[in-house]
């Protein structure tokens, strides 16, 4: 075993070596260019082939050519206007003479320098210039024509600006005749045009780097160019390359900082999704673990259920039976993101850090995820068409033993116990004494080693005009089970969108909707993903008819009938409406009022059945049913205010807002026993014995936010956000808090001595930010008193007892959690290479958790703040790259990597107080805490544990360590480090993209699953992978397992109860995992332009393809959950049309 256990230190000290590390391999690939670079600049010929390009970028060519440094004042550069020349192996005094022709510039040329200055003007060149201003008159638009408002219009040599008007329509007066204009908008590639009068259109491209890519942000948009937030953006073209049916997966490994992972590969199964780690602590001590999830918001909506399960009734995939529940949060069971149409996503964003999510205050304290859906252009109607068909099977599949190993292990345990002869009955051991010895049957393969489908279907119409535009589309999804019986999760979709402009573009209005119907059948019985486990020499437990076998010969069969698990059926459908509405006016020039109105709802209808046909007739059964309807509600009302004001060096901007929320969830639940016939089990009526309940919850919380921001003279920037909440979580005096941020960037690679000293570096930028947010993280209104009634007592005089539930405790209020963050961007080669780099440290305290009661009280608990403080520190790499760019051919490479470190900083009384059992003084609340694990005993082939003071033992004491037990810390169950590499190859029409995902962690492993308390011993009657095979047989044998037992023996039971809380059911849990492959051609256009099509593409897309990890038996990314529905691999192929 590979294990080691967590020391708790230097944590800190490895991430700052990783760091000093990456800064150093930084700088000598910086000066190892540097010098490649100044190796050649003597040359005293020089060649150029520039047109419009700026003077400073032509002077650092010329210092790269020819040797000679350029001595000057940086302003100077801004009153000078673009150049155009062509010369080959020109000297430098023809170069000079064609680049200051007409500028504002003198040059002199002295030994290896030339000095430059502004050139006197004379009274009379004053007057003549004068009589030369001219007023410049212009509109900018899109490639579509749409006007651009609030695009940035300057003048280089006068050095005043102006802004677009919401028309996109400009005015600048008094500018020179020979002067240049730039303009500029973000998300579009800047132009420089020489002045003139009338300047018409001038038609702005959307840009290419992803500097310049507009990113969604929390109540705005913002470039990675411009932010000195931690912000990633995941986009369409990612989304659509990869075969899921929940969109939260094609996030897997794509952004630095944010852990994916799936809890089951049944479709519709849930996703846990965290940022930078976790910041609470556990407000109990049920056994859950937390687990910290970001905001969810859908188009300006918050969703209404977030990332929580949405089935109250049992659904087979949601977990494994008699799972480690430490390792297991709430969030465990079916997923509403499964009701959410991947092809309808645009951009998916994740902000990460205080600049990005201080503006949604207590909401975003543990990051936000904003989802974006596709919106409407202006342009002819365009009709698309996508058909795409697969299939699943299981990523990794397990090698269960056959009947010779399975009955020879049992055997071997009969020896080990020394069970009398007279015990091993047909009773107690009809699979040796009773079952044909020479059958054999793969259960394994005959419940999950099967081939299901996929099927999706899409068809959208969009387009409009300049004042209006569309877009809507249909969907339709089904993914199939792959076990036996007709059981699928199926998805009907819609999605609208429109836009709308009025009153000469000063009205804005946009309305979009999404709605889907999801279906989920499914056995309402986790049990039957244990049915690989039956012996395998069973009998048939269905007849040649398909019925159900129960007795083999004059013997019960009842508890190996697994079929019968997949006769008691689960229904859920979701209902998923998210709305929303945005209306904006334009007041005056650079000021815009709106208001974004917002409803989601997501309703679920769940009902589950035991027919009288699944009961054994070995006992007397009763039918049952239950029915549950389940409600989440969420009204969302923001106005807001936003000004823009371009000057001719800096941009203004502000934002002034309000927010309304109120969200309610509510579920009855309806159970009915005793039914007549099966017939009935669809309705309540038909029971004859009934009970009913209910729950309700409602959350209230408003808000007032702001935003100011400044970029000056493009390179130093500075943003402000302010934030005061109100939650009705909080008693009175308590429900309000205060909450913000600040940034700062500076873009050095705008400075002139930097461009003149490393003319290769295309774009630098060093950013930071602080900001602090809050937590209302606890059930509404707990602070009051509730009481709920005993069910399980009659009425007294008619009337129904009630007892308390919680204590009276108005005091507590807000989490806090204050977090910094500084990185690092750097450009190359005109941004053909793009990294950036990342550190941060964040630290939440004034903790929500209970504290534990005397039982004496009548209460386990009252819920208070904790001074308590946990920190979370990190370093995160990306890198973008385009490798090789031709006519034909373009490789491009982008790849992430990320490592956080978790700490319990401080928990006063931590010691006295019985969450000793759970965390430790510096240590990551991660850290699980067992018995050190020693390994098997030579002699007695028992599990033996360390005891801290040296001894071992295989019965170990289950106290802590401090208090004379051996319980102590073992293993941190945060990944080390994550990240992702993706390549993508096209050659003409032809493209193939594949992306890998990878992981450093420490996990549970297979034993876990084999000496889990809820199951049978190995060596019992329950078959096991062949991993098994390697246990203690002998007297002197080193064994990874113990002795086999039936668990007659009381010592193996007690020893592998230990066990499983032990470090030998931990390991390396690593890997490296292609994630997704995906290859399309598009057709020629002669072959489908005739059929009236302008696109044609088919394609083949494939998920969770290849697997390399050191983890012997079952999934790293499902570690510990052998006997759960297993991750699929996906391979599908289709078509995609447009007319």
């Amino acid at each position: 075993m590979n294990f080691k256990p967590d020391s708790g230190h230097g944590g800190n000290r490895q991430v700052r070596h990783k760091f000093l590390l990456i800064m150093k391999m930084i700088i000598f690939l910086l000066t190892t260019a540097i010098m490649q670079v100044s190796a050649g600049s003597f040359a005293q010929k020089i060649t150029l082939d520039k047109s419009k390009a700026p003077l400073g970028q032509i002077i650092n060519e010329i210092t790269v050519q020819s040797g000679y440094d350029f001595l000057y004042n940086a302003k100077l550069l801004e009153l000078t206007s673009p150049v155009t020349i062509r010369v080959k192996d020109a000297s430098l005094e023809e170069v000079l003479a064609i680049c200051f022709k007409n500028q504002p510039l003198t040059y002199k040329v002295e030994d290896n320098a030339v000095w430059l200055k502004k050139k006197e003007n004379s009274f009379l060149g004053g007057i003549l210039k004068q009589l030369k201003l001219i007023g410049i008159r212009g509109r900018v638009v899109d490639s579509e024509g749409k006007a651009l408002s609030g695009a940035s219009v300057i003048d280089m040599a006068g050095k005043k600006g102006i802004s677009t008007d919401e028309n996109g329509q400009f005015y600048l007066a008094d500018v020179e005749e020979e002067a240049f204009l730039t303009f500029s908008y973000i998300g579009y590639i800047t132009r420089t045009l020489k002045a003139r009068a009338n300047m018409g259109d001038i038609v702005l491209q959307v840009a290419n780097s992803k500097l310049d890519a507009v990113q969604v942000v929390g109540y705005g948009t913002t470039t990675r160019r411009f932010s000195v937030g931690a912000t990633a953006t995941v986009t369409a073209d990612e989304i659509q390359k990869q075969p899921v049916n929940n969109v939260l997966l094609t996030l897997q490994g794509r952004v630095p900082g944010l852990v994916v992972t799936p809890n089951s590969g049944a479709p519709g199964a849930s996703v846990r999704v965290q940022i930078r780690g976790q910041n609470t602590l556990q407000n109990n001590l049920n056994g859950l673990a937390p687990f910290d999830q970001p905001l969810f918001i859908i188009d300006g909506v918050p969703f209404a259920p977030q990332n929580g399960r949405i089935n109250l009734l049992n659904t087979f995939g949601s977990r494994e039976p008699g799972a480690k529940t430490s390792t297991l949060s709430e969030s465990d069971g079916f997923s509403a993101f499964s009701s959410i149409n991947p092809a309808n996503i645009e951009s998916i964003t994740i902000l990460k850090d205080a600049d990005a999510t201080s503006i949604y205050g207590s909401q975003g304290s543990n990051g936000v995820i904003l989802i974006t859906t596709k919106k409407g252009k202006a342009g002819k109607t365009d009709l698309g068409v996508h058909i795409e068909r697969g299939v699943n099977f299981v990523a990794r599949p397990l090698e269960m033993l056959n009947t010779d190993q399975y009955l020879e292990l049992r055997r071997e345990a009969i020896r080990n116990d020394q069970v009398p002869n007279d015990w091993i009955t047909p009773m107690m051991f009809p699979d040796l004494t009773l079952f044909d010895q020479g059958k054999y049957t793969n259960w394994y393969k005959q419940f999950y080693n099967r081939t299901s489908n996929n099927t999706v279907a899409n068809a959208s119409l969009s387009g409009g005009t300049q004042s209006t535009n569309f877009r809507i589309n249909g969907g339709y999804s089904k993914a199939d089970y792959n076990f036996p019986g007709d059981f699928a999760d199926e998805l009907f979709s819609f999605h609208s969108s429109v836009q709308h402009n009025a009153l000469g573009d000063r009205l804005n209005i946009e309305f979009g909707t999404d709605y889907s119907y999801e279906k989920n059948n499914t056995s309402g019985s986790p049990n039957v993903s244990q049915a690989f486990t039956l012996a395998p020499n069973v009998p048939d437990l269905l007849d040649s008819q398909g019925n159900l076998v129960w007795k083999y010969g004059d013997t019960w069969l009842s508890a190996f009938q697994q079929y019968a698990y997949l006769k008691q059926a689960s229904r859920l459908q979701n209902y998923n409406l998210n709305s929303h509405l945005r209306l904006g006016y334009n007041i005056v020039k650079g000021l815009k009022f709106s208001t974004n109105l917002g409803y989601s709802r997501v309703g679920v209808n769940q009902d589950s059945s035991i027919p009288l046909g699944s009961l054994t007739p070995e006992f007397a059964g009763q039918s049952s049913a239950a029915f549950v309807k389940s409600v989440f509600e969420t009204l969302n009302v923001e106005p807001q205010i936003d000004y823009q004001y371009h000057t001719g060096k800096g941009r203004f901007t502000a934002l002034l807002g309000g927010t309304y929320k109120k969200t309610i969830n509510n579920s009855s639940a309806l159970l009915g026993y005793d039914y007549a016939t099966d017939a009935l089990l669809g309705s309540i009526n038909g029971a004859r014995t009934t009970s009913a309940s209910d729950e309700a919850s409602q959350y209230k919380y408003v808000a007032l936010f702001g935003r100011l921001g400044y970029i000056y003279k493009e390179r130093y920037i500075i943003n402000l956000t302010g934030r005061r909440d109100g939650s009705s979580n909080f008693g009175p005096n308590r429900q309000f808090g205060n909450f913000g941020s600040v940034g700062l960037g500076w873009i050095f690679s705008e400075e002139g001595n930097f461009k003149k000293a490393l003319p290769f570096v295309s774009y630098a930028k060093l950013s930071g930010n602080y900001g602090t947010s809050g937590s209302d993280g606890v059930a509404p209104y707990q602070f009051q008193s509730f009481w709920s009634p005993v069910n399980s007592v009659n009425p007294f005089q008619g009337t129904r007892p009630f007892v308390p539930g919680n204590l009276y405790n108005p005091e507590y209020s807000w989490a806090l959690k204050r977090t910094l963050n500084l990185g690092l961007d750097i450009g190359i080669a005109g941004d053909l290479l793009l990294f950036n780099l990342a550190w941060y440290s964040s630290r939440s305290n004034n903790q929500l958790s209970n504290y534990i009661l005397p039982a004496q009280t009548g209460f386990s608990s009252v819920l208070r703040n904790f001074d308590a403080e946990v920190e979370n520190t990190g370093l995160e790499f990306s890198l973008n790259s385009t490798n090789v760019k031709s006519k034909n051919f373009s490789w491009t490479t982008n790849f992430n990597i990320s490592f956080n470190r978790n700490k319990l900083l401080a928990f006063p009384g931590l010691e006295n107080s019985p969450y000793a059992y759970v965390y430790t003084l510096g240590k990551s609340v991660n850290t699980v805490k067992g018995f050190n694990y020693k390994g098997v005993n030579p002699t007695t082939g028992l599990f033996e544990f360390h005891k801290p003071n040296g001894e071992l033992t295989s019965t170990p004491n289950d106290e802590l360590s401090e208090k004379g037990g051996d319980i102590v810390p073992l293993a941190d169950l945060q990944p080390k480090f994550i990240g992702g590499l993706g390549n993508t190859f096209t050659y003409k029409n032809l493209s193939l993209t594949t992306f890998f995902q990878f992981a450093k962690q420490t996990s549970l492993n297979y034993k876990y699953s084999l000496y889990n308390p809820s199951r049978a011993l190995p060596g019992g009657m329950i078959n096991l992978p062949t991993a098994a095979l390697a246990h203690w047989q002998k007297d002197g044998d080193i064994a990874d397992l113990q002795r086999v037992s039936t668990g007659f023996d009381f010592q193996p039971m007690l020893a592998a109860q230990a066990f499983s809380q032990s470090s030998g059911v931990y390991s390396d849990a690593s890997y490296i995992r292609l994630k997704t492959v995906s290859l399309e051609y598009r057709l020629p256009e002669r072959i489908f332009t005739k059929a009236g099509m302008t696109n044609l593409r088919v394609f083949v897309n494939a998920q969770n393809l290849l697997t390399i990890t050191g983890y012997k038996v079952g999934d790293p990314e499902k570690a510990g959950n052998l006997y759960s529905f297993p991750l699929q691999r996906t391979v599908t192929g289709g078509l995609s049309f447009n007319f």
